[in-house]
């Protein structure tokens, strides 16, 4: 692995890192919060992200190979739509459940352009989920 490898490797890992103990701290009270700037409560939007994970590495190694994306990432109403439909089955989801996801858009502004795998790598894995994490945090209180 070359040092760019590293340095991408890393931005991801901490971000995730942050995020898995931001997850930790919450009691149930704070899963179930509301975060005002998203519309969706804590654990809707840590699973959010978790399942985020394959997702957004699909989209890498897709731009990474020179294949097309998919036409969900060019319509802005269509991500909304899914990112609501997810919300609503997952609206009760539990700590339980998210340490059983295995999967280790609200996406970035990048969406429907021309992108490099490196733009993804940079801003959408790790800013996904500093995005989510900054709006969770400001909704709890857990620095």
């Amino acid at each position: 692995m070359n040092e760019q490898s590293h340095e991408l490797t890393a931005a991801f890992l901490q971000a995730h890192h942050d995020l898995l103990a931001f997850a930790e701290h919450c009691g149930a009270e704070q899963w179930q919060t509301i975060c005002p700037d998203e519309g969706r409560s804590v654990g809707v939007l840590l699973h959010h992200v978790a399942i985020g994970y394959a997702l957004e590495t699909d989209l890498v190694k897709a731009v990474a190979s020179g294949q097309p994306l998919p036409a969900i990432y060019a319509d802005w109403a269509e991500v909304d739509r899914l990112n609501a439909a997810h919300a609503e089955r997952h609206h009760d989801c539990t700590k339980a459940e998210l340490s059983r996801t295995s999967h280790v858009p609200i996406l970035t502004p990048w969406v429907g352009d021309a992108v490099s795998a490196r733009q993804l790598i940079e801003g959408l894995l790790p800013g996904h989920i500093q995005m989510h994490l900054t709006a969770m945090k400001a909704a709890t209180g857990i620095a």
